[in-house]
């Protein structure tokens, strides 16, 4: 995935289409391997605290700092602060991986591309503050 996410990012100079491009293949990724993501979440939690930092490491370092570098481009200087720019990452990639795990959200989202849209609008319009 964040060999996708690297590819699209550098392909692109408009943040706007950066951030589509990573919901969009972070949610495809997700939906394709979701019984991965289902245990994933279930086994993170008895992980041993080692194990989780080398995890974190490569989480922030190979994917969330992707976001976050698109993301800062986002982001008005009146809404949030450069360093806010993790969270807004931590959030959306959770909200994506949320997408596996929720029978709710998908039943009221209907479908992943309705999802896709709600996710976008929410973080673009949000994001530049529309």
């Amino acid at each position: 995935m964040s060999e996708k996410i690297n590819s699209v990012s550098s392909l692109s100079d408009n943040p706007e289409h950066k951030l589509c491009s990573i919901i969009d293949i972070t949610l495809d990724m997700v939906q394709e391997y979701s019984m991965l993501a289902k245990t994933m979440a279930l086994e993170i939690e008895r992980v041993s605290s080692k194990d989780m930092a080398d995890i974190e490491e490569k989480y922030v370092t190979k994917f969330l700092n992707v976001a976050v570098s698109n993301i800062r481009e986002l982001i008005p200087e009146s809404c949030f602060e450069e360093q806010d720019a993790m969270v807004l990452s931590n959030l959306l990639m959770a909200s994506c991986f949320l997408w596996a795990h929720s029978a709710l959200l998908q039943k009221h989202a209907g479908d992943i591309e309705a999802y896709k849209r709600i996710l976008t609008n929410l973080f673009l319009n949000g994001l530049t503050n529309n």
